[in-house]
Protein backbone atom coordinates (compact mmCIF):
# COMPACT_ATOMS: atom_id res chain seq x y z
CA UNK A 1 0.00 0.00 0.00
CA UNK A 2 0.47 3.62 0.30
CA UNK A 3 1.37 3.59 4.00
CA UNK A 4 4.88 3.63 4.33
CA UNK A 5 5.12 1.45 7.33
CA UNK A 6 1.44 0.14 6.64
CA UNK A 7 0.13 2.07 9.55
CA UNK A 8 -1.74 5.42 10.72
CA UNK A 9 -0.75 8.69 11.02
CA UNK A 10 0.31 9.66 7.83
CA UNK A 11 1.02 12.97 6.59
CA UNK A 12 1.22 13.78 2.51
CA UNK A 13 3.00 16.80 2.08
CA UNK A 14 2.75 18.50 -1.45
CA UNK A 15 -0.78 17.43 -2.63
CA UNK A 16 -1.56 14.79 -4.59
CA UNK A 17 2.01 12.72 -5.33
CA UNK A 18 3.63 14.20 -2.73
CA UNK A 19 5.91 12.82 0.08
CA UNK A 20 4.25 10.58 2.55
CA UNK A 21 5.40 11.10 6.05
CA UNK A 22 4.93 8.22 8.86
CA UNK A 23 5.15 8.28 12.75
CA UNK A 24 3.67 11.00 15.14
CA UNK A 25 6.86 12.26 16.34
CA UNK A 26 7.90 13.11 12.47
CA UNK A 27 4.58 14.41 11.95
CA UNK A 28 4.47 16.70 15.05
CA UNK A 29 8.11 18.15 14.23
CA UNK A 30 6.65 18.61 10.76
CA UNK A 31 3.59 20.50 12.27
CA UNK A 32 5.33 22.34 14.51
CA UNK A 33 8.41 23.76 12.48
CA UNK A 34 5.32 25.51 10.68
CA UNK A 35 4.43 27.58 13.30
CA UNK A 36 5.15 30.81 13.27
CA UNK A 37 5.43 31.72 17.06
CA UNK A 38 9.21 31.85 18.56
CA UNK A 39 10.22 29.29 20.50
CA UNK A 40 7.55 26.73 19.47
CA UNK A 41 10.18 24.82 17.63
CA UNK A 42 13.08 25.75 18.79
CA UNK A 43 15.87 27.38 16.27
CA UNK A 44 19.19 26.38 18.97
CA UNK A 45 20.13 22.44 18.12
CA UNK A 46 20.36 21.69 22.20
CA UNK A 47 16.64 23.59 22.83
CA UNK A 48 15.38 21.34 19.94
CA UNK A 49 17.00 18.19 21.35
CA UNK A 50 15.57 18.98 24.78
CA UNK A 51 12.04 20.29 23.66
CA UNK A 52 12.10 16.22 21.29
CA UNK A 53 13.64 14.85 24.44
CA UNK A 54 10.42 16.22 26.12
CA UNK A 55 8.65 15.10 23.29
CA UNK A 56 9.02 11.12 23.05
CA UNK A 57 8.89 11.01 26.72
CA UNK A 58 5.31 11.73 26.30
CA UNK A 59 4.92 9.37 23.77
CA UNK A 60 6.81 6.81 25.97
CA UNK A 61 2.61 7.17 27.77
CA UNK A 62 1.09 6.21 24.34
CA UNK A 63 -0.76 3.13 25.88
CA UNK A 64 -3.44 5.83 27.29
CA UNK A 65 -4.84 6.28 24.05
CA UNK A 66 -6.13 2.89 23.44
CA UNK A 67 -7.37 2.81 27.10
CA UNK A 68 -9.58 6.07 26.40
CA UNK A 69 -10.29 5.04 22.54
CA UNK A 70 -10.40 1.24 22.13
CA UNK A 71 -10.75 -1.17 25.38
CA UNK A 72 -13.78 -1.26 27.40
CA UNK A 73 -15.02 -3.39 30.05
CA UNK A 74 -12.53 -6.14 31.42
CA UNK A 75 -9.46 -5.49 28.96
CA UNK A 76 -9.91 -1.61 29.92
CA UNK A 77 -9.41 -2.71 33.82
CA UNK A 78 -6.34 -4.80 32.64
CA UNK A 79 -4.81 -2.06 30.56
CA UNK A 80 -5.89 0.74 33.14
CA UNK A 81 -3.83 -0.70 35.93
CA UNK A 82 -0.90 -1.90 33.94
CA UNK A 83 -0.62 1.71 32.51
CA UNK A 84 -0.99 3.74 35.91
CA UNK A 85 0.88 1.15 37.67
CA UNK A 86 3.83 -0.14 35.60
CA UNK A 87 4.17 2.93 32.63
CA UNK A 88 2.86 6.28 33.95
CA UNK A 89 4.97 6.27 37.32
CA UNK A 90 8.52 6.54 36.05
CA UNK A 91 7.61 8.84 33.22
CA UNK A 92 6.02 11.37 35.50
CA UNK A 93 8.69 11.17 38.02
CA UNK A 94 10.92 11.94 35.35
CA UNK A 95 9.24 14.82 33.44
CA UNK A 96 7.86 16.33 36.84
CA UNK A 97 11.77 16.52 38.22
CA UNK A 98 12.59 17.67 34.45
CA UNK A 99 9.62 20.35 34.89
CA UNK A 100 10.60 21.34 38.46
CA UNK A 101 8.90 24.49 39.37
CA UNK A 102 8.05 25.82 35.80
CA UNK A 103 4.49 25.81 34.03
CA UNK A 104 6.29 24.73 30.52
CA UNK A 105 9.14 22.68 29.70
CA UNK A 106 11.31 24.56 27.13
CA UNK A 107 11.79 27.75 29.40
CA UNK A 108 9.40 30.83 28.81
CA UNK A 109 8.19 30.00 25.53
CA UNK A 110 5.68 27.15 24.85
CA UNK A 111 6.48 24.86 22.64
CA UNK A 112 5.59 21.78 20.81
CA UNK A 113 6.54 19.62 23.40
CA UNK A 114 4.31 21.00 26.14
CA UNK A 115 1.47 19.72 23.62
CA UNK A 116 2.50 16.10 23.58
CA UNK A 117 2.52 16.18 27.57
CA UNK A 118 -0.71 17.42 28.21
CA UNK A 119 -2.34 15.77 25.60
CA UNK A 120 -1.67 12.38 27.16
CA UNK A 121 -1.97 13.52 30.71
CA UNK A 122 -5.02 14.77 29.92
CA UNK A 123 -6.07 11.54 28.73
CA UNK A 124 -4.61 10.21 31.54
CA UNK A 125 -6.84 12.42 34.50
CA UNK A 126 -9.80 11.64 31.79
CA UNK A 127 -9.37 8.10 33.16
CA UNK A 128 -8.08 8.64 36.66
CA UNK A 129 -9.26 12.56 37.21
CA UNK A 130 -6.92 12.14 40.54
CA UNK A 131 -3.67 10.73 38.71
CA UNK A 132 -2.05 14.15 39.58
CA UNK A 133 -2.99 15.09 43.12
CA UNK A 134 0.30 14.20 44.64
CA UNK A 135 1.83 16.50 41.78
CA UNK A 136 1.29 20.48 42.03
CA UNK A 137 3.09 21.48 38.96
Amino acid sequence: GKLPFGQLPVLQIGGAGGRMVAQSGSIHRCLAALVKTPGFFPQDLAEQAYCDMIHEAAQDMWKIQPIVNMFSDEKFQQEKEDFFKNTLPSTLQALTKLLSTHQIFNGSKVAYCDFAVYHHFDLCRLVEPTVFADFPT
